[in-house]
This record gives structure tokens, sequence and C-alpha cells, in this order.
């Protein structure tokens, strides 16, 4: 997935929406950000799932 594409801007639009609602919940927040993190390092990456950990 590229920056500037539809794709991204969609993954992003979601992704803000739901960091906005957990705004006040700070650790929730966090873990969110990390799995939304890894999730667009694994749709941009080619590599396996393992390679990561």
């Amino acid at each position: 997935m590229l920056f500037p594409t539809i794709e991204f801007a969609a993954f992003f639009a979601v992704v803000f929406a739901i960091t906005w609602l957990l705004n006040e919940r700070n650790d929730p927040k966090k873990w969110f950000l990390v799995a939304a993190s890894y999730l667009l390092f694994r749709l941009e990456s080619e590599l396996p799932l393992y390679s990561l950990w």
C-alpha cells in the first residue's frame, strides 16, 4: 500500500477515527496504534508474518 493511494486514505481515515474515539483512554489507544502500525507494515511488506517477531 503506497501512501498516495485511495487505499491508504481509507486506512488512515479509519485509524484516525478510531484513535479520535479512544482519545480519553491512553492505554487502549496506544495498543490500537501499535496494531494499526503493524497492519500497515504487513500490508506494505512482502516479508512473511513470522519475520516480524
